[in-house]
């Protein structure tokens, strides 16, 4: 068997991830959770395919105890390989939070079974003269690793609350089911080796669609900007029920007329971080000016936005004993109603009152102080 072709387009795939982890460790425009995953599934797939050369390398070698090599790396090929589903199950969550410790059940089981190969030959066998073969629960490992790209297909699919638009959801799904069609024939046709290189060239077709995405977000804070913001509203407007917070940060001129626009710049960091740590799982932040934020809630309730208004302003008392300048953020909402507002921008203005006599009621407050 002539393993050069495959270990070439290995090698090829090594350099190409390892230029888009450069690429998307220096990028501070990305979403930040989306990239770190997405740098953890690139270096699984590097240390994959290194993997992978090894164990065709070490297939042509005839050396005594050289099986037992060939063991170790099968044995990290195998565990190793359903993390790159989980990580991309990982950085396509719209929440940006990391799915149930439930969702892990199968890595660990995976892991389990790999390891006890090297003794029981379940998932792979290598015998005492180095030849390779499937073990019963060789399929083990592969239904882990569609499991979670069903899962992501699933979910990209029918979560309404997906930040991706239809035509991206759809790339990310042929993403997916490019990779689950590799596998397959990989299974098929022993000694197919694809799965690996169609990860790899997914990654690094999915960094590029990273990189479209960050033309949505604001350079300076890493929140969606306000053309997102304008493309959300009206995507919104055939939903019932939608919440748009309105929030606008206190006392900005003063702070830079005081400590500079170095303070400044701070203060907008500090504040934007407070409120996308108050809604997170509830909403979507958007910066729609210098100093002025929406968050646009769907299928929450009333309370849940107090809650999430209370949690902002008990954390701004905290953050800001660790600053010179105090945080002051002035909000209002309102909800939504397909049958009483003619357009969602009406909401918005009512939640922009709002916001204004909160504003009026704080520095009422602060100058009795």
């Amino acid at each position: 068997m002539n393993v050069f072709p495959s270990i070439s387009s290995n090698m090829i795939g090594i350099i190409l991830l390892g230029f888009t982890i450069f690429l998307a460790n220096k990028n501070i425009i990305i979403d930040r959770y989306k990239t770190k995953f997405y740098i953890f599934a690139s270096i699984t797939n590097i240390i994959l395919l290194i993997l992978e050369i090894a164990d065709l390398y070490i297939a042509t070698l005839t050396s005594s105890n050289i099986y037992i090599v060939r063991i170790i790396v099968n044995v990290f090929g195998f565990a190793l390989s359903p993390l790159i589903p989980y990580f991309m199950l990982c950085f396509n969550n719209y929440y940006n939070t990391i799915p149930s410790k439930y969702f892990r059940i199968p890595l660990f089981i995976n892991v389990i079974l790999s390891l006890l190969s090297a003794k029981t030959g379940w998932v792979f066998n290598v015998d005492t003269q180095n030849n390779y073969s499937r073990g019963p629960l060789f399929l083990c490992c592969f239904i882990v690793n569609i499991l979670y790209l069903l899962i992501l297909i699933h979910k990209i699919f029918k979560d309404d609350e997906c930040s991706y638009y239809l035509d991206e959801k759809n790339f990310i799904i042929s993403i997916a089911i490019s990779i689950i069609v590799c596998s397959i024939i990989q299974i098929l046709f022993e000694g197919t080796l694809l799965i690996l290189s169609s990860i790899s060239a997914s990654l690094i077709l999915y960094y590029i669609f990273l990189r479209e995405l960050q033309f949505r977000y604001d350079v300076f804070t890493g929140v969606r900007n306000r053309q997102e913001f304008d493309k959300n509203m009206i995507k919104a407007q055939n939903c019932d029920g939608v919440i748009i917070v309105v929030m606008d940060l206190n006392d900005l001129k003063e702070i830079n007329d005081l400590w500079g626009h170095i303070t400044g710049d701070q203060y907008i960091i500090e504040s934007t971080k407070i409120i996308e740590n108050s809604f997170k799982g509830i909403g979507i932040c958007y910066r729609i000016g210098g100093d002025e934020f929406c968050v646009i809630c769907k299928n929450t309730t009333d309370n849940t936005i107090k809650d999430a208004l209370n949690n902002l302003e008990e954390t701004s008392k905290k953050v800001e004993k660790n600053h010179i300048f105090r945080i002051s953020i002035a909000y209002g909402y309102a909800v939504y109603n397909e049958k009483e507002d003619e357009r969602i921008y009406e909401a918005f203005e009512h939640a922009d009152q709002a916001m204004y006599l909160h504003k009026t009621r704080l520095k009422f407050s602060q100058h009795s102080n």
